[in-house]
């Protein structure tokens, strides 16, 4: 399996890319890519094409650009709109949770403040969903201490134990094609 590669949207900084690189993996900024300004469809087709894992806070757009996607090599959306700074950390908690489980094909990350912590949530998002991209209603959160106890899933290989005490991860309920992570008591 090749190590992901990041291509940040226009509307985030464009200094993100170097969160990437400090850890080791390819990243640009779509103005620094020829496609400043660029159609949304414009950028989607380069992501798919040169399989570069987009990063937006765009996702009401994205999100229904995604599901109409049978393959895609993944989606990370910062939500909501941010400065640099708060960017650069919702970032890095994406980096360490795909640490864990580079395979992001058809698989999106929201990653976002709740409360006083950073959480991330990660779920399939493709065509064979009927539309379905993004977390669902009946989402399970765990907290840190769940987390250590979290069964890794065949399909994400998830093992969460080692993330930071302030970031919480959220895997939803899957469809019935998906196997779902399990917790131990």
């Amino acid at each position: 399996m090749k190590p992901p590669r990041f291509l940040v949207d226009e509307n985030l900084s464009i200094l993100l890319p170097e969160t990437a690189h400090a850890r080791g993996y390819e990243a640009t900024h779509v103005n620094y890519y020829g496609l400043h300004q660029s159609k949304d469809w414009d950028i989607l087709r380069v992501v798919a094409q040169e399989d570069w894992i987009l990063v937006t806070n765009n996702a009401i757009e994205f999100r229904s650009r995604y599901q109409r996607l049978q393959v895609h090599p993944g989606v990370i959306f910062l939500l909501p709109t941010v400065p640099r700074a708060q960017q650069i950390e919702l970032f890095s908690a994406a980096l360490d949770v795909i640490e864990h489980s580079l395979d992001m094909v058809n698989t999106a990350l929201d990653v976002g403040y709740f409360e006083d912590q950073v959480q991330v949530t990660r779920y399939r998002c493709h065509e064979s969903h009927e539309g379905r991209c993004g977390p669902t209603c009946n989402t399970v959160q765990w907290s840190t201490a769940t987390m250590a106890s979290l069964v890794s899933s065949a399909m994400w290989n998830l093992q969460l134990a080692g993330l930071p005490k302030r970031w919480k991860v959220r895997i939803p309920p899957s469809p019935p094609d998906i196997k779902s992570a399990a917790v131990g008591s």
